[in-house]
This record gives structure tokens, sequence and C-alpha cells, in this order.
């Protein structure tokens, strides 16, 4: 519950701010719904995580951007897992929950894109920190959590694209690789690291009239 409490919070914040600067004319703010695959050592297995995130935009110049984002990933896996638990190796079922909420800030680099072109390829990268639970219950555990604070970098490559020039409305597509400091020492999760790839709709508040 405080997870989806401050991911709220900090959703109205991103609003407000774009709200405010609409007299820029390159400030956007986009809604993104992905999915996150872990990599081994991430506590999960199956890439069965949702992950949406809500994200403002500032076109700095032709070729670049920054801004802010939050996202929110949950994922439940149950079955027979082997694993340390608290020093120990159990062997039984188990079920586990793991939640993100990474806070970033990111630039990107548009290669050759103007921001009135239709198709726009991009590349950057996103840094901040980021909040997990840990939670698992299994036949020979009882039920434990864990919270933890760290940070997380995640670069990328994706793409943009808006069905008419200069358009308001864009639709992206995007491929990240999440790499977070977080730490359970009671599970030896020692890092979360994943694949992340999500699709989204941008809204463009005001059109660019400047010139390059």
């Amino acid at each position: 519950m405080r997870c989806f409490q401050l991911f709220l919070c900090v959703g109205i914040l991103l609003g407000a701010c774009t709200l405010c600067a609409q007299e820029s004319r390159s400030h956007s703010l986009a809604l993104h719904w992905g999915v996150w695959m872990p990599s081994g050592g991430s506590f999960l297995a199956r890439a069965a995580c949702i992950a949406p995130a809500a994200e403002w935009d500032w076109r700095i110049s032709k070729t670049f951007s920054v801004g802010a984002g939050i996202g929110y990933t949950r994922g439940d896996e149950s079955g027979v897992t082997s694993d340390f638990y608290d020093g120990d190796l159990v062997a039984g079922f188990t079920d586990r929950r793991l939640i993100l909420l990474p806070l970033t800030a990111h630039l990107r680099w548009f290669p050759g894109a103007s921001p009135q072109q239709k198709l726009q390829p991009f590349i950057g990268v996103a840094a901040g920190g980021q909040y997990a639970e840990f939670r698992i219950t299994g036949d020979q555990i009882n039920t434990s959590r864990g919270r933890s604070w760290g940070g997380v970098v995640m670069p990328e490559a994706g793409i943009s694209f808006a069905p008419v020039s200069g358009g308001r409305l864009r639709f992206e597509a995007a491929c990240a690789w999440q790499y977070a400091s977080n730490r359970w020492p009671v599970m030896h999760v020692g890092s979360l690291r994943g694949l992340y790839v999500r699709a989204g709709i941008r809204y463009v508040f005001r059109r660019q009239q400047r010139v390059y």
C-alpha cells in the first residue's frame, strides 16, 4: 500500500510540473506499460512482472532531452525452489513477491532527429534510487519480508512515432537493461537486474515552433 501511495504522490507531482510548464513548447508527459524480465540472482526467476511507469520529459534541444520518471514493478512467483535462506540451503514449495519502485532522472539523445519528425529513434540512460520489497513464504519458511533502498541505472534504446508530423500524440517502444544495488542478505540477494521492455503513449503539451 505504501508503494501505491508513493507512486500516486510522485505521479501527481510530475503532472503538476508538466502543467506548470505548458508555456514551454517542448514538455511532455508519457505513460508506459512494460514487462521486467529478471536475470539470475534477482530473487525471481520468471518474467511475470508487470511494470507501469509515468514520465515527464523536456526536449532541451533538437537532439537531447532530460526528464524524470517513476515506475512500479511487481512480480509473483510460486513453485518448488531450492535456495539459501538465512545461511541454510532450503528446498520446498515457496511463494515469492517482489515490488520495485524506481525514481529516476534521464538523459536521451535523438541522433539526427528533429522534434517535428514522425519517426525518432533514441538512446539514453536513466539513473536514480530504487525501493525494493521482498516477501517469501514456504513449507519450511515462515513468512519473511525485507525492504531495501539502492541505486539503479538503466541504459536504453527505443523509438518514438507520431502519426502526424509535429503532432501532440506520440507512440513509443523501448528496451532497457536495469541494474539495481538493492540487497537482501537473508536470501543472499546481492543485486537486482534484468531486461525491461516497455511501450506507451506520450502527449506533447505544446508543439515545437523553434526552427533548427
